[in-house]
C-alpha cells in the first residue's frame, strides 16, 4: 500500500509539471525561456508592432524609439532638424487602459551653425517667437502630423538658451501637445532683451506628462461648496 500511494503521488507532482509547462503565461514581466515561448512572445510583438505599438517582451526591458525635434529660427523659415529626443516604450496590456507609454525621456540638441546664430539673433532683436515641433505619433514618426510650441526668442536669449520640454502624451503614445518654455517659466525683464544669448549652448530638459481622470462625485454626498453658493 506504501509503494502504491508513492507511486501515486510521484504521477501526481509530474502531470502538474507537464501542466504548467504547457500554460503560456501571459505577464510581460516573464522572461521568455523556451522556444515555444520566445516564438510565441516574437509573433505578440509584431501583432503590436503592427498596431502602431512596441511590445516589451522581457523582463525590466524596453525598445528604446528616437524621434526628431525641429525649429524654425524666423516666421518664413522652414522647420529643420534641432535635435532628437530618446524614450523607452513599454506597452500596456491586460490592465484598465491598454497602449503604451513613454518614460526615460531625453533629449540631444544639435549645435547651432554660424547661419543659425545669426538668424536667432535677428529672431531676438524682432521680438519674434521660436517655434519647435515634434511629431504626434512618435512611434512612426514618418506617418504623423505635428504637436508645436513656441515661446518668445528674447526670453530664451535671456535665459541662456536654458530650455524646458513638456511633452503631454496620451495612452497611445501620442503626443497632443508641447508645453516649452524656460526652467524659471517666464521672461522676467525680456520685454527689453535684443542682445544674443550668454552662450550659444543648449540647456535642455524634458519630461513627459500623461492625463488624469478626476474623481468622480457622488450624488448622495452634499456638496458644501455647492450648498454655500446655493443659499
Amino acid at each position: 500500500l506504501l509503494a502504491a500511494a508513492l507511486l501515486a503521488a510521484t504521477s501526481a507532482v509530474a502531470s502538474a509539471a507537464l501542466a504548467t509547462d504547457e500554460v503560456e503565461s501571459d505577464y510581460d514581466d516573464v522572461v521568455p525561456s523556451t522556444p515555444a515561448q520566445r516564438a510565441a512572445a516574437g509573433a505578440r510583438a509584431k501583432r503590436a508592432q503592427g498596431a502602431g505599438a512596441v511590445a516589451q517582451t522581457g523582463k525590466g526591458a524596453g525598445t528604446e524609439v528616437t524621434f526628431p525635434l525641429e525649429h524654425s529660427l524666423g516666421p518664413d523659415e522652414p522647420f529643420v532638424a534641432a535635435g532628437a529626443f530618446t524614450a523607452r516604450v513599454q506597452e500596456l496590456r491586460g490592465g484598465l487602459v491598454e497602449g503604451v507609454r513613454l518614460t526615460h525621456i531625453k533629449l540631444s540638441r544639435d549645435p547651432l551653425s554660424d547661419d543659425d546664430k545669426a538668424k536667432f539673433s535677428a529672431l531676438v532683436a524682432a521680438s519674434g517667437a521660436y517655434r519647435v515641433r515634434v511629431p504626434s505619433n512618435v512611434i512612426s514618426p514618418a506617418e504623423s502630423g505635428y504637436a508645436m510650441g513656441y515661446l518668445p526668442a528674447r526670453c530664451l536669449a535671456e535665459a541662456g538658451l536654458a530650455e524646458n520640454f513638456v511633452l503631454h502624451v496620451d495612452e497611445a503614445g501620442r503626443v497632443t501637445s508641447v508645453e516649452y518654455g524656460t526652467p524659471s517659466g517666464d521672461c522676467g525683464g525680456s520685454e527689453y532683451w535684443q542682445s544674443p544669448p550668454a552662450t550659444w549652448r543648449f540647456g535642455s530638459t524634458a519630461a513627459l506628462r500623461y492625463p488624469k481622470d478626476a474623481p468622480r462625485l457622488n450624488p448622495e454626498v452634499p456638496n458644501p461648496e455647492f450648498a454655500s453658493r446655493q443659499g
